[in-house]
């Protein structure tokens, strides 16, 4: 006979599965609201121009937030906190404005956001998570 362990990990790791892209960027642009820090939201919906022509107003693989932050630009790409994964697209986006002296942000929770903000500086999570995403023989061609 097998037993079901329920532990405080696996009820909060339930839990989190349940909260959607959409709630954590609302959370973040909530606290961003709060303190007054200017920032944009990406809106990537399909747009139409006055010929019925689809057109793209945002770059491809655009992080979901940006954001000015005491001289930094901040870069905000929002994930679910359970199974948020990151397209190579992104992960090349990310990387380059890392490299172009952006604070990068892959926030699963507002407390990632604030973490970035407090010590002004893109987490070593952040860097890995690109990192790793790019070794799996993205070609930056095609998604640029």
């Amino acid at each position: 006979m097998t037993r079901n362990l329920i532990t405080k990990e696996s009820i909060l790791r339930a839990q989190l599965a349940t909260v959607t892209e959409a709630a954590v960027q609302a959370a973040i642009i909530g606290y961003l609201c709060v303190n007054r820090i200017p920032h944009s939201i990406t809106d990537a919906k399909r747009v139409f121009n006055e010929k019925g022509q689809q057109v793209r107003r945002v770059k491809k693989s655009w992080p979901d937030i940006t954001a000015c932050y005491e001289g930094h630009f901040v870069a905000i790409e929002v994930k679910r906190p359970v199974n948020g994964r990151l397209s190579p697209g992104q992960a090349l986006e990310l990387d380059a404005l890392r490299r172009a002296g952006a604070l990068v942000v892959i926030a699963r929770s507002v407390d990632d956001v604030k973490e970035t903000l407090r010590l002004k500086k893109t987490s070593l999570a952040t860097i890995r998570e690109i990192e790793a995403t790019l070794k799996k023989g993205v070609k930056a061609e095609q998604w640029r």
